[in-house]
């Protein structure tokens, strides 16, 4: 008999054997789980992502680039940014929601965030973010608008806001919060695409909303704590929503509708291929 069998035997006998047989399967599935390796009597199976079936191989060194790469990319998207024009603004005052003077980047990394999760899977996917969220702390012009800042002469390399170098810490840039939120949304779409979410298109327009409410449940209070340090803002719920949350809210969807379609029309390219 083995080691690990005669433990087993012993342990019987001081508790039942339905609570024997359930130790036995949960500290191998806790340490697979940890290792990141696959179970035998898996709940649920894990499908490869769109980049696995896309870039196929295997190793760290792949994986790195992978991380590396989309880190790339969702600081290339936050650097596509716009003040809203005026009748943005005036469309809402019509419906009662007043962001006039309000300077509300709008960037496409909230859409990056969403293709960098579905495409890489969960942990390469949050990996990613992090990657990206240092890369703005250590000074590298990542963060939204930062390029514009350094090219126009603005703000020297490696004092853009958020940097260690400048004179706004990351923990009282407005928009810390939200990149926090990325790694927490890509984390989740990237678990879902993992389950087949990115091949529906119903299920992947859940996942990448699921993503969004993430980003504003950590983004909103974070910029509520950061505003209210001004106490001219007189911050309150209201007007944490009009700086944060409504004016996101148009590009958002539209950003939602074009991952959505994207990512399904993606994977029955590689079908196409495969057949």
């Amino acid at each position: 008999m083995s080691s690990y069998g005669g433990h087993a035997q012993g342990l019987a006998t001081l508790v039942d054997a339905p609570a024997c047989r359930l130790i036995q399967w949960a500290i191998p599935t806790f340490w697979f789980a940890l290792l990141g390796g696959t179970r035998v009597q898996a709940v649920s199976v894990r499908r490869s992502t769109l980049v696995d079936a896309v870039v196929p191989g295997a190793g760290i060194w792949r994986d790195v680039m992978l991380v590396v790469g989309f880190a790339t990319f969702v600081a290339v998207a936050a650097q596509v940014s716009s003040t809203p024009p005026s009748w943005f603004v005036d469309a809402f005052s019509f419906i009662g929601i007043p962001i006039q003077g309000t300077p509300v980047p709008i960037t496409l990394q909230t859409m990056a965030v969403g293709i960098t999760g579905a495409t890489l899977g969960s942990r390469r996917g949050a990996l990613s973010l992090m990657v990206y969220m240092a890369a703005g702390i250590v000074g590298l012009p990542a963060f939204a608008g930062a390029v514009g800042q350094v090219w126009s002469g603005d703000v020297a390399f490696g004092a853009t806001n958020g940097a260690l170098g400048s004179e706004t810490s990351f923990l009282s840039l407005a928009s810390g919060g939200y990149i926090l939120g990325f790694i927490a949304a890509a984390y989740v779409i990237g678990w879902l695409a993992e389950r087949g979410w990115d091949r529906n298109f119903l299920r992947i327009a859940g996942a990448l909303l699921i993503g969004n409410v993430l980003v504003y449940a950590i983004g909103l209070p974070w910029l509520y704590v950061v505003l209210d340090r001004i106490p001219s803002l007189g911050m309150t719920l209201a007007k944490t929503l009009d700086f944060g949350l409504w004016p996101f809210v148009p590009g958002d969807v539209l950003k939602l509708l074009v991952v959505t379609g994207a990512l399904p029309g993606a994977w029955a390219l590689v079908s196409r291929r495969r057949s």
